[in-house]
């Protein structure tokens, strides 16, 4: 019981000496309590609060009763009394109710108006009535004279929900909904749980009661109270009584009818309150609250009819906000619908299909945020709903409400909803995506429609979203339910253009070509078989190729290039077939043969037989859970490989899963997979032959690289021994076509083919190959590195590549010496096209010495081989090869710092610590001694890498080594090379950004020194570069100790940096104050977003991620002037801020009233605020003696603006005389002095000469030519009314005598 009271007077006691009153008053009656308490128990007064809670509950009490206390005495006692409620036990208030509530019903009528006192009178209220018994309000529901008082007290808590004072409203409206839940959920019994509702009823009259006569009171003009009221039914409707919430909610929606569009909008949260509750009982289905099946009839019944209230109270098209409130209530209603089995089975399907019918016409609404919002309703009950009409409509034998939803669907489809096309297509798209065409033949209507609209006039990206609608029931229904409904009608002699005797030009127009691309990218996605294919496409393929054959022949050769082009749109059909097969093994053991016979018989054709070959090896793929097409399979892996579609198939989920998915058993995958290895001895024969026999340009042709994919994936599951068999008879080939040294000059360019296309193919299978097959082919594609064909050269470090994948861990760590060595021997003979492909493999290879560097320590000598060519690959023409070798550099170091090597068994250049990263220490040092190069490219190079692992590894390189780094470094500003010094300033900006305060601090003099040498430098353009620095050091270090260390010539420059940065700051926070100001302003919109754009934090925040690119590489710097470049950036920005549209922060605007330049925003600042420091700005300047200063003109002429000496290049001081030019001749408004100054603080109608003046009141508008320019009329007006409105008193002139006073001064 002590722990308990000093847990409740704990905050009161702890903040004794507060300058706040409150608690200093409630510290005073605490300490008077306590002294009774210590009286009435004869003892002495205890400090520590010793005393049960029970007893300062009965002192309070006391002290509560009488009547002559203070709106403060009181105030602290209902503080304290709410403290001590807390910890009472519930037993305690229900043995006191009768008289507690009276007190609080006392404390509530008499200091109403006392805002402390009545908001913890509400408080100490809800937590009385919250711990009464159920059967206590049962009681009083028979006889209310028992526990009157009880229920007075929540009819005045009631009364006080609906309070013009927001907080005490608020708490009040918390406290009736934490009342009835705590009722509801029955928390204060154990066992019996009958009272419950007749307590329940009772309370609900009493809110019935209370909520339908605040309701009356209100009128359509004056619904104050009715708003309020629906704040507190937002919170309470889910545990009132059926009963009490219809007698209610009929009000409210009797009166939001003809209220003002705000109380329409809360009516409509309400209904959305109403609709997202649980019918049958809130929360937990097994609680003790859960209602009757009378009761949930009542439930089911209101939320049907307040539904079906909400359709017919559409708000005005031009409110907004109530038709977004309106759209959002109707969604819910529509979910609570189909998440219910009571409210289907009372009809709520049939609300459903309204809510569609009615939401529909919205989509044509003027306002875009109305028809938006529509859309994303009509999507989402697409999604959500329309599957389980579906289902429960299959179950019952009818599809009413499925029919009128599509015919809704259909009537968008319609020109009358051509501007909401977008929308349309997306409304569609959903609704396929979840319905089987097959199931619900309605579902045709939409297909035929989105067909109709195709054949007309559509934008393209209306197209590409009709498309996508296709694609969706394509991926859902399959594409054979599709063409049942919309068929291709390909120009074949079945056609029914031909067979009504139309011509072949008449049959082109009439076929749906334009379904093949969109089959193209959905079959793959969706239930199909390979037999319908073989069985409906492949026939009218035949024939058509026969006609494209035949029509040249008889004069048609425009028809037979369409022919030849839909021939070769329907062949890039065929894979996606091939991918995802339902079919696939009774389709491989009935089409086997087909299928490799055209290969055979198309190897002439690259595109038809690329096709093919594209097809296999998809199929072979979703066999062997692989990848898909192309992978291994390209002889250009290092320029682009993979098409989108491989791409595409890496990142999603694998074949096997996806089948299991469509229906297709493992057995069946096990069976087909056992199959095609069986006709693996087949196939690849037929695959060697196509790619001999055809075009043979495997490099750049389709058919070539397709090919090599399914050598590839037939490798993943064909007999190892057939592989390796295979594979020597390819090296074979390969090494006789390269010895035929008695060839004529015609035959060596064969043989030279010839061995391009046997490399692929043997390329292809290097995965799957043994230790032997892998020795042979070592020994042949090893001297293709010196080799002087490119495209040898990059298959042979291919090779080396695929050598150093996982898989051949093994094998590498065997012959990781002879790989070397022929690495550092083909350096020499590398090749200016092959440079990105060796680069490629040592990314590759490189890592893989390093992961053996715990087994076989000699493997990190190697690596001193290639940093050499790693530091000079940093300086390539090529950006991604660039990109490239800075990766691999920080990914040799980050695995040297990650790796646990015992250090002792290496024999290290260095001495570096065991306990530091001494693996890291000893790369940093192999890198620094390409300082020592003797070309300034290696020493440039050097430089960029050691500046990029600073800035990568600047927390767990020593001290010491960085430090060493950067005395060596900063030598090298005093070098004459461009290069060099560019590298070098590089690195400084990355030292000043990362390095340590006190390392940097000793290098500062140097660092500053060698910079400023190159600060002048007129031809490299380095200035702009040195200038970040400086500005990176001034921040860290300040303005005052970097001024020190610059020669005296610089110095300006320093002190116009700490003015810029200063600026900047105060710009910044101007900024963030500004967006603040103008946040609380803007308007938030339903459905997750928000007018307006993000934040000027955001964007501070995206500008300050540094970029080491950035730092390292600026390409402007080489091309032109930096500082002339950010001159013209300014300039062209401030154009553009100038022509900003103005937004209105508040829209309830009254355009006619005296403050509307505060509301309308131009730009981020009102025009107000430029009225205002236009007034007050002071452009002329004034002696002591009051007379005008008059500025010498050459002298600002002659001002360097920037804080440097003397003017810059040409350009630049031109621009800055023709900036001026322009300032001056574009606004003479500046120059206006209207007064304003002069005017008395006091009041005073008059003007006024004051000490801070010192001259006589004046105003003065400058002589301007171009007032006299009748284009230019409001200008000169605006500028003379600045002056000229200021005549009568306070500013404004009254009547004509006012008039005629303003005429008089003028």
């Amino acid at each position: 019981m002590a722990n308990s009271t000093q847990e409740a007077f704990h905050e009161v006691r702890s903040r004794r000496n507060s300058k706040e009153p409150r608690l200093r008053q409630a510290n005073i009656v605490l300490d008077a309590v306590t002294e009774v308490i210590a009286q009435q128990y004869g003892a002495e007064k205890k400090q520590g609060g010793d005393f049960p809670l029970t007893a300062y509950f009965a002192a309070l009490m006391s002290f509560l009763e009488r009547r002559d206390s203070e709106g403060s005495m009181v105030a602290a006692i209902m503080f304290l009394l709410g403290k001590v409620l807390k910890h009472v036990s519930p037993a305690v208030l229900r043995s006191r109710s009768e008289r507690v509530a009276t007190l609080m019903c006392r404390v509530l009528t008499d200091h109403s108006e006392e805002p402390v006192a009545c908001r913890w009178g509400i408080e100490c209220g809800k937590m009385l009535l919250a711990s009464l018994h159920p059967k206590q309000w049962a009681q009083s529901n028979k006889a209310a004279q028992k526990i009157s008082s009880q229920a007075h007290l929540f009819r005045a808590l009631l009364l006080f929900a609906t309070d013009l004072r927001p907080r005490i409203r608020k708490s009040a409206q918390a406290g009736v909904a934490d009342i009835l839940e705590e009722t509801a959920a029955g928390t204060n019994i154990e066992g019996d749980t009958t009272a419950i509702r007749p307590a329940m009823n009772h309370l609900g009259s009493i809110v019935k009661e209370v909520l339908v006569g605040e309701l009356q009171q209100c009128t359509p003009k004056e619904c104050q109270g009715a708003m309020f009221a629906c704040g507190l039914l937002q919170k309470i409707i889910h545990v009132l009584p059926p009963a009490a919430a219809r007698s209610v909610l009929d009000k409210l929606f009797e009166l939001a009818a003809k209220g003002s569009p705000v109380l329409l909008i809360q009516s409509m949260k309400t209904a959305e309150s109403l609709f997202s509750e649980d019918p049958n009982g809130s929360g937990d289905p097994d609680s003790k609250q859960s209602r009757s099946g009378k009761e949930r009839d009542l439930q089911n019944r209101l939320i049907l009819d307040s539904m079906d209230t909400v359709l017919a109270m559409r708000p005005h098209v031009a409110d907004v906000d109530a038709n977004l409130a309106y759209l959002k209530a109707l969604l819910q209603g529509a979910r609570s619908v189909c998440n219910d089995s009571d409210l289907i089975g009372m009809g709520g399907l049939s609300r459903v299909a309204a809510i569609v019918s009615t939401i529909h016409p919205a989509l044509i609404s003027p306002k875009g945020e109305v028809a938006k919002a529509s859309a994303t309703v009509l999507r989402a009950v697409m999604a959500e709903c329309v599957p389980v009409i579906v289902d429960r409509e299959a179950k019952a034998g009818t599809g009413v409400s499925y029919d009128e939803i599509v015919g809704a669907v259909v009537t968008i489809l319609s020109y009358r909803y051509k501007t909401a096309w977008q929308h349309a297509f997306a409304i569609a798209s959903s609704l396929l995506r979840k319905v089987d065409v097959t199931k619900l033949k309605s579902t045709a209507r939409i297909l035929l429609a989105l067909d109709s609209l195709h054949q007309g006039t559509l934008s393209n990206k209306e197209r590409k979203y009709l498309e996508s609608a296709i694609e969706a029931a394509i991926m859902k229904s399959g594409i054979e339910a599709v063409l049942d409904v919309l068929p291709l009608e390909l120009p074949t002699t079945n056609c029914n253009a031909i067979r009504d005797g139309g011509t072949l030009q008449s049959a082109f127009e009439r076929s749906r070509s334009w379904l093949l691309p969109v089959m193209q990218s959905a079959v793959k996605n969706g239930p199909h078989r390979l037999a319908y294919f073989f069985q409906v496409i492949w026939p009218q393929l035949e024939e058509m190729e026969k006609t494209s054959n035949a029509l040249p022949k008889i004069g048609k050769e425009a028809e037979a290039k369409m022919m030849a082009g839909l021939v070769e749109k329907i062949w890039e059909c065929f894979p996606s077939f091939c991918v995802l097969p339902t079919d696939m093994y009774e389709a491989l053991g009935k089409y086997a043969m087909p299928w490799a016979k055209s290969i055979q018989s198309r190897k002439d054709d690259a595109k038809s037989c690329g096709c093919i070959c594209k097809g296999l090896a998809s199929f072979v793929g979703s066999v062997s859970d692989g990848p898909g097409v192309g992978v291994g399979g390209s002889a250009e892996e290092d320029e682009d490989d993979d098409d989108a579609e491989t791409k595409e198939d890496k990142k999603g989920p694998g074949y096997a899963e996806r089948l299991l998915k469509l229906g297709v058993s493992r057995e069946d995958m096990m069976k087909t997979r056992k199959l095609l290895g069986k006709y693996s001895g087949n196939f690849l024969p037929l695959l060697f032959s196509a790619a001999l026999s055809g075009p043979r340009s495997p490099p750049s042709s389709a058919s070539g690289v397709h090919i090599v994919a399914a050598v590839t994936e037939f490798g993943r599951i064909a007999d190892s021994q057939l592989t390796n068999k295979l594979f020597l008879q390819l090296l074979k080939r390969m090494l006789k076509a390269q010895t035929s040294a008695t060839a004529s000059e015609a035959m060596m360019e064969e043989n030279l083919k010839n061995t391009h296309v046997l490399a692929d193919l043997a390329i292809g299978l290097v995965p799957h190959l043994n230790k032997s097959a892998l020795d042979w082919g070592l020994k042949a594609f090893l001297p293709m590195l010196e080799d002087d064909d490119p495209q040898l050269q990059k298959k042979a470090y291919r090779i080396i590549r695929l050598l150093c994948e996982p898989g051949h861990a093994s094998y590498v760590q065997g012959c990781w010496r002879d790989l070397s060595k022929a690495l550092r021997k083909a350096l020499a003979c590398c090749l200016p096209g092959v440079t990105r492909t060796r680069l490629s493999c040592m990314e590759h290879f490189v890592p893989t010495l390093l992961r053996m560097l715990p087994t076989q320590p000699d493997t990190f000598q190697e690596l001193g081989a290639y940093v050499g060519e790693i530091i000079l690959s940093c300086k390539e023409s090529n950006s991604k090869a660039r990109e490239s070798a800075f990766a691999l550099t920080v990914t040799i170091g980050t695995m040297l710092n990650e790796s646990e090597v015992d250090v002792s068994k290496l024999k290290l250049l260095s001495s570096p610590d065991p306990n530091k990263s001494p693996l890291l220490c000893e790369y940093l040092a192999m890198v620094s001694g390409g300082l020592a190069g003797t070309s300034p490219r290696m020493q440039g190079a050097a430089v960029s890498v050691l500046a990029r692992l600073i800035y990568e590894f600047h927390d767990d390189i020593p001290r010491e080594n960085i430090t060493k780094i950067i005395r060596t470094v900063s030598v090298l500003l005093r070098e004459r090379n461009r290069e060099v010094v560019k590298a070098v300033i590089g690195f400084c900006k990355v030292v000043c950004i990362r390095a340590d305060n006190h390392v940097l601090k000793d290098f500062l003099g140097d660092i500053v020194t060698g910079l400023c040498r190159w600060s002048d430098d007129q031809k490299n353009r380095f200035r702009q570069k040195i200038r970040s620095i400086f500005v990176t050091l001034s921040k860290r270090y300040g303005s005052e100790t970097l001024s020190q260390l610059v020669p005296a010539k610089h110095r300006k420059l320093v002190d116009h940096i700490r003015k810029e940065v200063a600026r900047k700051a105060r710009d910044k926070a101007e900024s963030w104050k500004e967006h603040q100001s103008q946040f609380e302003g803007t308007r938030t919109v339903d459905f997750g977003t928000q007018e307006g754009s993000a934040g000027p934090r955001s964007r501070i925040a995206s500008q300050n991620q540094r970029d080491i690119e950035s730092v390292l590489f600026d390409e402007k710097d080489e091309d032109e002037d930096a500082d002339f470049q950010d001159f013209r950036r300014t300039r062209r920005s401030k154009k553009k801020a100038g022509r900003k549209s103005m937004a209105i922060v508040d829209p309830d605007v009254d355009f006619m009233g005296p403050g509307v330049s505060e509301l309308v925003v131009r730009g981020g600042h009102t025009i107000g605020d430029d009225l205002k420091r236009l007034e007050s700005q002071d452009v002329l300047a004034f002696g002591d003696d009051g007379k005008l200063i008059i500025p010498d003109e050459n002298q600002e002429k002659n001002m360097d603006e920037d804080g440097e000496e003397g003017a810059r290049d040409g350009k630049e001081v031109f621009a800055k005389k023709r900036k001026k030019r322009k300032q001056v001749n574009r606004d003479n408004t500046r120059n206006i002095q209207s007064g304003k100054r002069f005017k008395s603080r006091k009041g005073a109608g008059g003007d006024v000469k004051t000490k801070s003046t010192g001259v006589d009141p004046y105003a003065y508008v400058p002589m301007n030519p171009a007032h006299l320019n009748k284009r230019k009329f409001f200008r000169a007006k605006k500028a003379f009314e600045s002056v000229v409105s200021k005549s009568g008193k306070g500013g404004k002139n009254k009547g004509m005598r006012g008039k005629r006073g303003g005429q008089k001064r003028r």
